[in-house]
């Protein structure tokens, strides 16, 4: 995960000459800093979250986005050629992975909302395609919980509501 420092100031402080606005961020990674090693200790913050030529990354972790994504390519893989198994080795946990999109508030831009549109699309996908599965095999509680998941995020997605409502 990266963020350009000049945008990510702008998001924050567009009332600030970038001067100050630099010197804000600077305070605010410092503080995190801090934070972050309470909770990290032994190891150091600096490891994770870095700041070098204008951008700000976060290393050496995982984002819970891209292994639902690669989680939901692989599961649409298996369930292509009908490797049921499969299938349920990794929609099962991209599920239990899904907490929502990251918070639209933080990032204002067309890329990230985009993105955030994309995994909830991925999802209502995921839920309409394997539920059908799962109906069939007779897990049916099974079905219901993913589906329940995906229609909490979109509400008016064809597939989803038709599972729901032909269930029902």
């Amino acid at each position: 995960l990266q963020l350009n420092s000049e945008k990510l100031q702008y998001y924050l402080w567009p009332e600030k000459t970038f001067d100050k606005a630099r010197k804000s961020l600077d305070t605010l990674i410092s503080r995190l800093r801090t934070s972050l090693n309470k909770i990290l200790t032994p190891y150091s913050s600096t490891h994770y979250l870095q700041l070098k030529k204008g951008i700000l990354s976060l290393k050496n972790s995982q984002v819970d986005a891209k292994i639902f994504s690669k989680l939901y390519q692989e599961g649409m893989s298996h369930l292509k050629i009908d490797n049921h198994w499969q299938t349920s080795n990794s929609f099962y946990p991209a599920v239990q992975l899904w907490q929502g999109c990251f918070s639209k508030e933080i990032f204002h831009d067309d890329q990230s909302a985009d993105y955030c549109e994309r995994l909830q699309q991925d999802l209502a996908d995921l839920a309409t395609e394997w539920s059908g599965r799962l109906f069939e095999a007779g897990q049916n509680d099974d079905a219901l919980h993913v589906l329940n998941k995906a229609w909490d995020i979109c509400k008016t997605h064809q597939g989803v509501v038709g599972k729901l409502h032909g269930y029902y």
